[in-house]
């Protein structure tokens, strides 16, 4: 190991890293992240969302202090949710017709060295659920479009 490698415990976390991509359906008001570059290619080149890019890194297996980040959708509202809460994910299914896609990577329940804060926000009115690590998106979301903070999704890497 050289000076400029960094230390173990971070290599092995950065390794397990992968690209949580956006994508946004402006007909449907949805806003979709996936680690599957064939699903996010998808929604583009078939579905009619416009790619928005890499919105963090997050871990595609389980390991130390990571939860899994759930993923759900309804069809009546063309909403995706992602949460780390399975009371959240039974409520959601229960009461919002949600369906449950699976898990969509693993994340950080609380804060750690080197992560950020994934906000969540809701629309109502456009049923929409928005996930950033941007605090200036998050405020222009709040401020202009409607959506109300929801606090921390999760914690995550940088992309």
């Amino acid at each position: 190991m050289t000076a400029s490698d960094p230390p173990p415990e971070t290599r092995s976390k950065t390794a397990k890293a992968v690209v949580f991509n956006r994508s946004y359906a402006k007909t449907t008001h949805d806003h979709f992240y996936t680690t599957d570059t064939s699903e996010y290619h998808n929604s583009f080149l078939n579905l009619s969302y416009v790619a928005e890019g890499a919105a963090c890194k997050i871990f595609s297996d389980t390991g130390e202090g990571l939860v899994p980040l759930f993923r759900l959708y309804s069809s009546g509202y063309s909403d995706h949710f992602y949460t780390m809460s399975s009371g959240e994910v039974t409520s959601a299914i229960a009461n919002n017709r949600m369906i449950f896609e699976g898990i969509a990577g693993y994340v950080y329940p609380t804060s750690k060295p080197g992560a950020i804060p994934l906000f969540r926000l809701w629309n109502g009115v456009i049923s929409d659920h928005f996930y950033t690590t941007s605090e200036e998106e998050r405020l222009k979301a709040i401020n202009s479009l409607g959506y109300n903070d929801e606090g921390v999704a999760a914690y995550v890497l940088p992309a």
